[in-house]
C-alpha cells in the first residue's frame, strides 16, 4: 500500500476546486445577477499582482500557500498539519468606488464558498476562515480600477502523513544459521 501524503499543493488546488464548484450556488444564494458575477475560471498560482494585468479574462483567480501555519502536531497514528492558503479574485470597475465594492464583495463569496465544505472532498479535517485583505489600483493611463481581494484559509488535515503505512519495517529481517559463545573461566 503507498504511504499517504498529503502536501501543500493537494491542499491549495483542493481549496481552489471546491470553492469554483461552490461560487455558482452561492452568487445565486446572495442574491446577485450571475451573468454580472460569473466566477473566475481558475484559482491558478501567480508570482506578483503585476502578472494578472496581461489577463484578458475578469475576474482573475489566484492562490498561494505560503506554508504550514503552526508546527504539526503527531498523533496516534499519524501527523496533524494546518496549511494557510490565500484565494484572491481580481476585477476591474469603471471607479474607485465600483471597483472596491466588487472585490469586497468577491471576498464575501469566495468565504463563503470556501467554508461550504469543510473537508474540502475528503482532503481536510476543517477550513477556518483567518483573515481578508484588499488592494485597489488605478491602472496608469487608465479610467479603470484594478481591485483585488484576498481571503486567508487555514486548512487542517488530520493525516498529512499516515504514519500507520510506516509501521513495516522497509530492511529484511536477517537471520543467522548458526550461533557460538565461548566463555574463558580463569
Amino acid at each position: 500500500m503507498p504511504l499517504k501524503l498529503i502536501d501543500a499543493d493537494q491542499v491549495c488546488t483542493a481549496v481552489a476546486a471546491s470553492v469554483l464548484e461552490h461560487l455558482p450556488a452561492v452568487i445565486t444564494a446572495a442574491g446577485l445577477n450571475a451573468s454580472q458575477w460569473k466566477p473566475p475560471r481558475d484559482f491558478k498560482q501567480v508570482p506578483t499582482a503585476d502578472a494578472l494585468g496581461k489577463i484578458a479574462a475578469w475576474p482573475a483567480g489566484a492562490s498561494a500557500c505560503p506554508g504550514l501555519l503552526e508546527p504539526p502536531t503527531r498523533t496516534v497514528d499519524g501527523w496533524r498539519a494546518t496549511w494557510r492558503v490565500f484565494l484572491a479574485v481580481y476585477d476591474r470597475g469603471g471607479d474607485y468606488t465600483a471597483t472596491a465594492a466588487r472585490v469586497r464583495k468577491w471576498a464575501a463569496l469566495v468565504r463563503a464558498a470556501a467554508l461550504h465544505d469543510p473537508t474540502l472532498g475528503g482532503v481536510a479535517r476543517s477550513v477556518t476562515w483567518a483573515d481578508e485583505s484588499y488592494l485597489l489600483r488605478t491602472a496608469a493611463g487608465e479610467a479603470r480600477t484594478i481591485g483585488g481581494a484576498t481571503v486567508a484559509l487555514n486548512i487542517q488535515v488530520s493525516d498529512a502523513v499516515d504514519a500507520t503505512d510506516l509501521t513495516a519495517d522497509p530492511l529484511p529481517t536477517v537471520t543467522t544459521t548458526s550461533t557460538s559463545v565461548a566463555v574463558r573461566v580463569r
